[in-house]
């Protein structure tokens, strides 16, 4: 019998297997959208469910950290309403702290005590690891914003010893989620990285071609030798490097924001070699427009960044606020279920 669980469906999205529907990551809501909107926004999700769920691992067991707000790695955030805060501490402001500094042991135990848990009761969910803030931006949550961009051209030795303090990290949780016991296993990581800005990236793609590429090369190897997919995230215009992120493997773009990106020339040029995921208007016609607006826009990312054979994810291109109107959550997710592919 064919498999038509939610996994089987997107995996044949990403993969350009004939899915027999839109799969949908349409449930990024921040908290104050359960507050305005309560058992109605509920009642919709029971009738639209995700087909994706993310699985993060976790600080390590019996870690505690030494004062309100710190991470793993030291930093100290502050965080206000439904932002995800700002670093007011961190650990590599002065560059001499770099030769003592101790990353988090990838290895150490309990990292995925509630992934299993989860994922052994979930699995005909597609389920994915995470790893936030990959690479670029862990670094500059470690050093500073401002002190990374002055120091990419001026102490790239140490930009790039910190990068790899980071890669190595990282390589040793994609070896952990692939470590899994049979079947209770992730289906692919979820990397994310902020890269863009409303114009272009921010800094010189030859750069980031000298710098980054070959160390997320070195991250999306190790997951397709674990045979897990990577689905990787970038908010603003980023159009410079999606060649290079399908060079080295990304099998999932997120999220094609309208605005800083012209979603014509993304399909015009990517369409078929990728995987897509996003491409709603959170901002714009997700919050301001009509109803039937937003089935359009649904209907055009699956008409114009999907194929016949599959290649798109509906899912807005931001997290989902409380200033959208229920009506239109509903729209985007019934115009998916309705329209298909």
């Amino acid at each position: 019998m064919t498999d038509c669980s939610s996994r089987e469906q997107v995996r044949r999205a990403i993969h350009f297997q004939g899915p027999n529907r839109v799969p949908s990551k349409a449930h990024d809501l921040a908290p104050s959208v359960y507050g305005r909107y309560g058992r109605d926004v509920e009642e919709l999700f029971r009738r639209y469910p995700t087909d994706i769920l993310s699985l993060p691992y976790e600080p390590a067991r019996g870690w505690k950290p030494s004062q309100p707000g710190e991470d793993e790695w030291g930093c100290v955030w502050e965080s206000r309403d439904d932002t995800v805060g700002q670093v007011s501490v961190r650990p590599l402001a002065d560059w001499t702290a770099l030769a003592s500094y101790q990353a988090p042991d990838p290895h150490a135990p309990g990292r995925l005590d509630a992934v299993l848990r989860v994922r052994m009761q979930l699995q005909h969910i597609y389920c994915h690891g995470k790893l936030g803030f990959a690479l670029f931006e862990r670094c500059h949550f470690l050093r500073g914003y401002a002190e990374l961009m002055q120091d990419l051209i001026l102490a790239r030795e140490q930009i790039e010893k910190l990068a790899d303090r980071v890669l190595q990290f990282n390589l040793g949780i994609i070896d952990r989620y692939a470590q899994a016991p049979l079947g209770w296993k992730v289906d692919g990581i979820y990397f994310t990285d902020d890269w863009g800005t409303q114009e272009g990236l921010m800094i010189r793609p030859q750069m980031w071609r000298g710098i980054f590429k070959p160390r997320y090369a070195a991250m999306f190897r190790r997951c397709h030798e674990h045979e897990l997919d990577v689905i990787y995230h970038s908010c603003g215009n980023i159009m410079d490097i999606i060649p290079d992120l399908i060079e080295i493997g990304v099998d999932v773009l997120h999220p094609i924001q309208p605005g800083p990106l012209d979603l014509k020339e993304v399909s015009r040029r990517f369409r078929g070699q990728a995987c897509f995921m996003g491409g709603i208007d959170t901002r714009g016609v997700l919050r301001n427009g009509s109803p039937q607006q937003v089935a359009e826009q649904v209907c055009w990312c699956i008409e114009y960044l999907g194929t016949p054979r599959g290649g798109y994810i509906l899912s807005p291109s931001t997290t989902i606020l409380a200033e959208v109107p229920l009506e239109n959550l509903r729209a985007m997710l019934q115009a998916a279920a309705e329209y298909g592919y």
